[in-house]
């Protein structure tokens, strides 16, 4: 038996997915003074009582002031906490869910966040959260396997709007949901191919 434990979303605004950027205590600086921030998406937590997209849509107002309208998905997976992709067979989720995923070690391998896509239209300002990254999927993808700096991530086209000061030449890493689309993007691009489209 497994246990839901947290929701989030893939969101497009303005032809870009936006990505939520950690609060300054959540960064990490090396003994070169170098530092590395957390890029995760919108969401969190379920709190008691709550259901999965209850959780997203709070969420979503406490973070970015906005609520999300979520697309539908007709072929929803999930990544194992052994990391396997498998389809969910219709009838087990509605359509709503986009995939899911398994913490992969002791005691989270049981529990599972829920991942929908979505959509807002008014612009995205940062509260409970350091900033936002406004970006297309691929630049996200090679700014985390090339190592680069949010600033020649932002030459490249990535947006920031800002909450807390953030150093442009920090580099970013993949937490939470971020993570699980980079090991798709690796090995099961297909899957997020939507994505890769828009």
């Amino acid at each position: 038996m497994f246990k839901t434990v947290g929701a989030s979303a893939i969101i497009l605004y303005d032809h870009k997915y936006i990505f939520e950027i950690q609060k300054s205590k959540k960064w990490q600086v090396n003994s070169h003074s170098e530092v590395r921030i957390g890029v995760g998406c919108i969401g969190g937590a379920i709190e008691s009582g709550e259901r999965p997209l209850e959780t997203l849509q709070r969420e979503a107002l406490e973070e970015i002031g906005t609520k999300i309208e979520i697309i539908e998905w007709q072929h929803p997976f999930t990544i194992t906490a052994d990391l396997d992709v498998q389809d969910i067979h219709l009838g087990e989720e509605d359509n709503t869910l986009f995939f899911h995923w398994f913490g992969t070690k002791e005691p989270y391998r049981a529990c599972r966040v829920c991942v929908f896509l979505g959509k807002i239209i008014e612009k995205p300002v940062p509260d409970d959260l350091g900033g936002v990254l406004a970006t297309d999927i691929k630049l996200l993808m090679d700014c985390l396997e090339k190592d680069l700096t949010l600033k020649q991530g932002i030459e490249q086209g990535m947006e920031i709007y800002y909450k807390d000061r953030i150093p442009l030449m920090a580099k970013i890493k993949a937490v939470g949901t971020v993570k699980k689309i980079t090991e798709l993007y690796k090995s099961h691009k297909w899957r997020i191919q939507y994505l890769l489209d828009k």
